[in-house]
């Protein structure tokens, strides 16, 4: 599905001398082509373009940060015990 089409537009172009136009005075139209959106795109333009959450991104650095850190030092604390075994098992 398309969210858009090709279309010819009106630009204003600014100019100076130029009087009484459908851009005002000191604008000149010019019609250009452009890439126009879909009114019925809406939805979809709305879900990529939402704002990127903070908060969100945060708490899943944290649990993703301190589920690392706590593995970590758990395999460090089973391989400390381990160790400890392997010494006094002799």
């Amino acid at each position: 599905m398309t969210i858009g089409s090709v279309q010819k537009i009106i630009v204003c172009q600014s100019s100076t001398g130029s009087t009484g136009s459908i851009c005002g005075n000191d604008f000149t139209p010019v019609v250009q082509e452009a890439y126009v959106l879909n009114t019925e795109s809406e939805t979809q333009i709305e879900i990529i373009s939402k704002p990127w959450d903070i908060q969100q991104s945060s708490a899943l650095f944290s649990v993703v940060f301190i589920s690392t850190v706590g593995f970590f030092l758990f395999t460090r604390a089973i391989g400390s015990i381990l160790e400890f075994i392997k010494a006094h098992a002799k």
